[in-house]
C-alpha cells in the first residue's frame, strides 16, 4: 500500500527561544490531492523552515526462521521555504 505524507516546520528566529511549529499530514497515495488544511499553515509562526514530501511504500514478506517480516520503503524531497 502506498501512503504520501507532507511535514512543514518554521522557525520565527535563530536562537532557542524563537517560536517553531510543526506538522504532519499523512494521505493514501491513490487520493490523487493533497491540501493542508489553511488552519494548519495559519497556526505556523512566521519565518523560515521547510516542506518535506514523502511517499511510503510498506510489504511483508516471509523468510526461513522468521515469525513475519515488513519492509517500508521511504522516499522523500524536501524545499526550504519562508512561511508568512
Amino acid at each position: 500500500m502506498l501512503f504520501r505524507s507532507i511535514q512543514g516546520t518554521s522557525y520565527s528566529g535563530t536562537d532557542s527561544k524563537s517560536a517553531s511549529a510543526q506538522f504532519t499530514c499523512f494521505v493514501k497515495a491513490s487520493v490523487g490531492k493533497f491540501v493542508i488544511p489553511a488552519f494548519v499553515l495559519e497556526a505556523l509562526p512566521a519565518g523560515s523552515g521547510s516542506i518535506t514530501l514523502y511517499q511510503f511504500s510498506t510489504s511483508t514478506f516471509t523468510a526461513p526462521g522468521l515469525d513475519s517480516g515488513f519492509a517500508i520503503t521511504i522516499l522523500g524531497n524536501q524545499a526550504n521555504v519562508t512561511f508568512q
